[in-house]
């Protein structure tokens, strides 16, 4: 099922698994949305990554801040986890999105008949060619998984979001992610045409974790750059604490195929004021060098 907003707002509610391939039109301007390094050119993408779990049972008071925080940071790619419906409330990402005037892609377990659903959701500012989602084995945990394609300086690129089962590392949750990830992996595999690959989302788990072993070969983690050149770089990602809580925010770089020009912390409305939600980074596509 899908519904149109006027004038460039399209949105998805997708019920999984199903294989979607087409795309929104955008008309925004790309601009850089933080300050770069001298010389970074084009080809510069922003993404973010956060759960909208805390802001459950307080969506009306945190949401306009939500808004103000990304219209203020304009990132090309948003990752959504623990995003709802009800019959009072409106998808919360397609809310978001058309608030920005982005492209909305809800990608859920739930079937739309449902009164309440819960999923995940990408939203972008850039025209998408293509998109597809899945869900991951084992089928009964609801884990899912979504990708856009979109161009960033001409060349296409791959964004793709999960959030994977949750539970301790050392017992049948932690065996339940790793089969996740190889299961994801293999997936992406059939869908990401080898182009440049941005994995977003909440592993439920830290950097280094074993579950995540899998992608290791063909992923690297985005981590706080040790230069000059980026200031306030957090000193532990994605696993910091806060106020108590792990966080297992991740964002995954398909290797030999981007430069981090920056990392940081994204703060969003919290009970006591802006707190630490999720990731952003900026990257910088590695273009191929064209054989003599």
């Amino acid at each position: 099922m899908s519904l149109s907003y006027p004038l460039r707002r399209i949105a998805r509610w997708t019920w999984l698994p199903t294989l979607l391939v087409g795309g929104w039109a955008q008309a925004h301007t790309p601009g850089l949305p933080l300050a770069l390094p001298p010389g970074a050119g084009d080809g510069v993408l922003t993404v973010a990554t956060f759960s909208l779990a805390p802001d459950q049972g307080r969506w009306l008071d945190h949401r306009d801040g939500i808004v103000e925080a990304l219209r203020a940071l304009k990132p090309d790619v948003v990752a959504l986890q623990d995003v709802q419906q009800t019959p009072e409330m409106p998808n919360q990402a397609c809310w978001l999105a058309a608030q920005l005037d982005y492209g909305c892609s809800f990608i859920s377990a739930d079937p739309p008949s449902r009164p309440t659903r819960q999923g995940n959701a990408l939203l972008t500012r850039r025209p998408v060619t293509g998109d597809a989602v899945t869900l991951l084995h084992p089928f009964e945990m609801a884990s899912t998984a979504g990708m856009v394609r979109l161009e960033i300086g001409g060349m296409p690129v791959n964004a793709y979001v999960t959030q994977l089962h949750p539970g301790a590392a050392h017992s049948d949750d932690g065996l339940i992610r790793a089969r996740q990830v190889v299961n994801l992996l293999r997936w992406m595999e059939v869908t990401d045409d080898g182009l440049p690959t941005v994995l977003l989302g909440d592993f439920a788990c830290a950097q280094g974790a074993a579950e995540l072993a899998a992608l290791q070969a063909q992923y690297q983690e985005a981590r706080p750059l040790a230069s000059r050149e980026q200031e306030g770089a957090l000193p532990a990602l994605p696993a910091a604490m806060e106020n108590g809580e792990p966080r297992y925010d991740h964002i995954l770089l398909r290797r030999d195929s981007f430069r981090l020009l920056r990392l940081a912390a994204l703060r969003l409305p919290g009970a006591e004021g802006p707190t630490a939600r999720g990731l952003v980074a900026t990257v910088q596509l590695l273009r191929p060098v064209a054989a003599p």
